[in-house]
């Protein structure tokens, strides 16, 4: 991140932007925002608590995920779901 966020929307913004590093360039459809609550109850998130915040997102371990990046899925959960298959296609063959 080039410029520290100094509020809730800005930091939201770099996140969603990819600038942190636990997250690819993708908007993130939150139902509540990051720092409505805070608003909501009268006390915004103060410029300084932002700037907290946003060093604490930059400072974490690990590349940011590539866009281009597929999540790959476990092998067992892979052999789950093929076990749940073949259970599921003999419960129809009986019951034909």
């Amino acid at each position: 991140m080039n410029d520290t966020p100094s509020n809730a929307a800005q930091l939201r913004d770099a996140i969603d932007h990819g600038d942190t590093a636990d997250k690819v360039d993708h908007p993130d459809p939150a139902a509540t925002p990051l720092g409505t609550d805070d608003e909501a109850s009268g006390h915004p998130v103060a410029p300084e608590q932002a700037r907290e915040a946003a060093r604490e997102e930059v400072a974490k371990t690990g590349p940011a995920p590539s866009a281009d990046h597929e999540a790959a899925i476990p092998r067992g959960v892979l052999i789950v779901i093929a076990c749940f298959a073949v259970v599921i296609l003999l419960g129809i063959w009986a019951l034909i």
